[in-house]
């Protein structure tokens, strides 16, 4: 039986509460990709030549702003405009994005996230 819409949320949340009961963490773990050697240093120069740099990732929204960061694309005197949409409506958004060049320039970082 699949279960789709609001009633799958409420029978997966119903099945946490018979399963997720009365447990223990015995452990936690997390992998870190490391920025290759001088990355940071190459992506300010291309900024500084007025290249526009665009980062493409996978991760949720939260790590690609930290990697962002850590990388020296985004800086603390950044504007961040965030696209924020459901997996349905950033197809259609990625198409449009060539038309949305124009907003980027070496400050302004554009974030899409669905």
């Amino acid at each position: 039986m699949t279960i789709v819409g609001p009633a799958r949320l409420e029978a997966v949340e119903a099945l946490q509460s018979e399963i997720e009961h009365d447990l223990e963490i015995v452990g936690a773990t997390a992998i870190e990709d490391k920025l290759q050697s001088e990355v940071k240093e190459t992506i300010q120069e291309l900024k500084k030549s007025n290249i526009k740099v665009w980062m493409l990732t996978g991760d949720k929204k939260e790590t690609a702003i930290s990697i962002g960061f850590s990388c020296g694309l985004i800086s603390k005197d950044s504007e961040r405009i965030v696209l924020d949409c459901d997996a349905d409506h950033a197809k259609p958004l990625l198409g449009n994005l060539t038309s949305m060049l124009h907003l980027v320039h070496t400050e302004k970082v554009t974030i899409l996230s669905g």
